[in-house]
């Protein structure tokens, strides 16, 4: 019994030191972030973007869902407080660029998303690892028809890093983004206490 005890103990030591040693604490991940080219919830970022947009043009309701998909608020101002049920997924523009030209001239170079010397963002939960988010959350140009109006302006498009973070665990959480325009010495600092309930 004794031999078996000890085995048992050599043996959770050994995954410990495994998921250590490959970079994951043991246990569930600090921030949970979709695969970029995936079909999150049944949407791509480009079609979730899309509907952030939309949800934002309609006013924001922060009780809007769709299906067990909530939307992060990003204007106005630098801290939110957000509830939610268990299960809910949240949708994060990281970096968004809007086209207001209905001939699409101001549209930024693609290649600009994701590189750090021009627009680049940086996400972190709870204290843990700072994500990057790189070209590969990249979406866009969105094309708008009939055009979004924000901030009483028509926007023809958008481009954006964005992201979907999956569903976090029961509990208070702080989520703190960090993205850069750099061309115009642009900066955004927001950050989001998440209130997860059952």
């Amino acid at each position: 019994m004794k031999k078996l005890l000890i085995s048992v103990v050599v043996i959770f030591a050994l995954l410990l030191s495994v998921n250590v040693q490959a970079g994951q604490p043991f246990g569930p991940p600090r921030v949970w972030l979709a695969q970029p080219n995936s079909m999150a919830f049944g949407m791509s970022l480009d079609e979730w973007m899309e509907a952030w947009v939309r949800w934002f043009e309609s006013g924001a309701d922060p009780n809007a869902r769709i299906g067990n998909v909530a939307f992060l608020p990003i204007f106005p101002g630098p801290q939110f407080s957000v509830d939610i049920k268990v299960g809910t997924a949240l949708v994060l523009p990281v970096a968004t660029w809007l086209g207001t030209e209905p001939d699409y001239s101001d549209m930024a170079p693609d290649d600009w998303f994701g590189d750090s010397d021009h627009i680049f963002g940086t996400l972190q939960l709870d204290g843990g690892k700072v994500i990057e988010i790189n070209e590969n959350y990249y979406v866009g140009p969105t094309y708008y028809d009939p055009p979004a109006i924000l901030f009483e302006t028509n926007i023809y498009f958008t481009q954006a890093l964005a992201c979907v973070i999956l569903p976090l665990p029961p509990g208070v959480h702080e989520l703190i983004l960090h993205s850069e325009f750099v061309d115009f010495g642009i900066a955004f600092d927001n950050t989001w206490t998440i209130t997860v309930v059952p």
